[in-house]
């Protein structure tokens, strides 16, 4: 899966914004492809767990169809644990059509690794990060 630098970034700093509790949100994009994150409130507010509102949810995806964008992908973080499923995120991915995106961020160079998750079975699917547009090495 093919991620912009941009999305990488927002997840990556809603994820240290929340910790120690869990960050959540959505990925937008086209098949194959991350390029937007949109951050939302882990109505558990917890480090374990993570629940998004339905109706911000709803909001979020109304927002994605009017940018052209689709729901690729769903993000959480884990403030002090690796970046895999753990059973409670298996046990609730109910999306198997949605990349499974984890930011771990127990050492001090967060991880970020995606899954695709259709329960009983895991698959790690590779991401590659996009060069930023905007920047120099463009």
């Amino acid at each position: 899966m093919r991620v912009q630098a941009v999305a990488v970034d927002a997840f990556l700093a809603e994820a240290l914004v929340r910790r120690p509790d869990e960050a959540c949100g959505l990925f937008g994009g086209q098949p194959g492809q991350i390029d937007t994150f949109y951050p939302l409130e882990n109505m558990d507010h917890s480090p374990l767990t993570y629940r998004m509102d339905p109706g911000r949810i709803l909001a979020v995806l109304r927002e994605m169809e009017r940018l052209g964008e689709s729901l690729v992908g769903i993000g959480h973080s884990h403030p002090a644990t690796v970046a895999e499923p753990s059973v409670t995120d298996i046990r609730q991915a109910f999306y198997p059509q949605c990349l499974y995106v984890i930011a771990s961020l127990r050492a001090s160079t967060p991880e970020i690794r995606g899954f695709w998750i259709d329960q009983p079975s895991v698959r790690e699917e590779p991401l590659t990060v996009l060069a930023d547009e905007t920047s120099p090495a463009s």
